[in-house]
């Protein structure tokens, strides 16, 4: 019984974590309809890519080139936009560097590890999203992350954090 809350937990945490990044990266609008302009799916250049790299990938063999080149390409876009939302700058703006010292010391001795599925889910959404404001997007993600702050903070070495927080102030400048 208690694996299955677990998981029922997991579930419905990540999946209002999810529906929460999309509504404040302004994929979902107030009456919970699709803006499907903001979404990397309506991006004509990712089928055209595909298509060009399939006629000009000689160096492999034509069957192969359906299977190498196709819509997983949505997938390293989705990737690849969480990874540019997780840049020095971004998460300097919304958090300082600074924090994530406490934030992994709080993980670390933390019981609920799970929490870090919602964390995947919300980068999963801002993944999906063409443009995103780092600070909106990261909303919905900041009360889990608050909740492994709170847990790590007691740990930190004071000195470590001090100065890291000093260049990290001024960095913001």
């Amino acid at each position: 019984m208690g694996l299955t809350l677990r998981i029922i937990r997991i579930i419905l945490c990540s999946f209002m974590v999810f529906i929460a990044c999309l509504f404040f990266t302004g994929v979902l609008n107030s009456n919970l309809g699709i803006d499907r302009v903001k979404t990397i799916f309506d991006d004509p250049n990712i089928p055209d890519s595909i298509s060009k790299h399939q006629a000009d990938a000689r160096y492999v063999p034509y069957t192969l080139r359906k299977i190498i080149f196709n819509q997983w390409v949505y997938s390293l876009s989705i990737v690849k936009n969480a990874l540019n939302f997780l840049n020095i700058y971004n998460l300097n703006k919304i958090l300082l560097i600074i924090n994530l010292y406490p934030i992994y010391l709080g993980f670390l001795k933390s019981k609920n590890k799970w929490l870090l599925v919602p964390v995947l889910f919300g980068l999963l959404a801002i993944g999906i999203n063409k443009m995103v404001d780092a600070r909106s997007a990261s909303l919905a993600l900041l009360p889990i992350l608050f909740y492994y702050y709170a847990g790590g903070i007691k740990f930190v070495d004071r000195k470590i954090y001090l100065t890291g927080l000093g260049i990290s102030l001024l960095f913001l400048i």
